[in-house]
């Protein structure tokens, strides 16, 4: 029986260094996407793009093989 798990983490002002933590726990491939390298206008937040938010973490992703 083969089961995937598909959490979804919030973090407050301090993602990049959980997810780089979970990283050299488990291992495998992170991807980092910050506020500023998405899109003007892309969030509901007005604040999204603004220069105190640029180097937050929007989404991050963490995969690999489990054994």
């Amino acid at each position: 029986m083969s089961i995937q798990l598909d959490p979804y983490l919030f973090f407050t002002g301090k993602c990049r260094e959980a997810m780089e933590f979970y990283k050299s726990v488990f291992g495998g491939d992170l991807q980092i996407s910050t506020f500023g390298e998405s899109p003007a206008g892309a969030h509901e937040d007005p604040n999204a793009n603004s220069e105190a938010m640029k180097d937050m973490v929007m989404h991050a992703r963490l995969s690999g093989q489990v054994t």
